[in-house]
């Protein structure tokens, strides 16, 4: 091989050799850019997540503690509603107790005041009876009428004692039931002395009827 061909052929060679790693460098160094940049966008993908879901979390909870503070705040609320009306209620019966309670044993006291004057009037009825003989018509009936008419005012006179409420304000509600069982009591007990002090007027009116034919009588003879 001459001189020259052989100096073609290195030229040629080398030429090769500087295109190949002239080359080859710029696509090494894409591909490690490449392979970099996925590396990096990765990573960021995988920070933004953690961080959108920490995010979500915190609204979340958020929510949660709004509404948790807002049921409390409603329940807070009506728990002084109740407190304030209880308070009311038991300032008002504290104002009414002395009252209410004087007022109650007042009302024993008449209804059984009404019966002694009945019981004394009865008594009375049947002793002049028994003493003046007076020819009443239907005597011994009134009597068992009247007798039935006590016994029956007795007998609700006692029911009311009973029932006189003893005021409370520890417990309204049990005092206001209290006080509707007296008032039907005494509603009853009334109602059994009208029936005993009308027995009574029907028997004194027979017995007063008979002093007069008495006395027409012995005025007469």
């Amino acid at each position: 091989m001459s001189k020259k061909s052989t100096l073609r052929l290195f030229v040629s060679l080398l030429t090769i050799f500087t295109v190949i790693g002239l080359g080859g460098a710029p696509v090494a160094a894409h591909a490690e850019a490449n392979a970099e940049g996925a590396t990096i966008t990765s990573a960021q993908t995988e920070k933004s997540e953690p961080k959108e879901t920490e995010t979500r979390d915190n609204k979340e909870a958020l929510r949660q503690r709004v509404e948790t503070l807002q049921k409390k705040g409603k329940e807070q609320i009506q728990a002084k509603k109740t407190e304030h009306t209880l308070e009311q209620r038991q300032k008002t019966c504290e104002a009414r107790q002395k009252g209410m309670t004087s007022r109650t044993t007042n009302l024993v006291k008449v209804a059984t005041n009404h019966k002694k004057v009945f019981d004394r009037v009865f008594e009375k009825a049947k002793a002049f009876h028994d003493s003046k003989h007076p020819e009443a018509a239907d005597y011994d009936t009134l009597v068992s009428q009247a007798t039935t008419a006590q016994s029956a005012a007795t007998e609700s006179l006692g029911a009311l004692t009973q029932l006189q409420p003893a005021v409370t304000c520890q417990n309204p509600d049990a005092t206001a039931q209290s006080i509707s069982s007296f008032r039907t009591a005494l509603g009853d007990t009334r109602d059994k002395l009208k029936a005993y002090r009308s027995a009574l007027s029907n028997l004194l009116s027979a017995l007063e009827s008979a002093r007069k034919n008495d006395t027409q009588q012995g005025g007469n003879q």
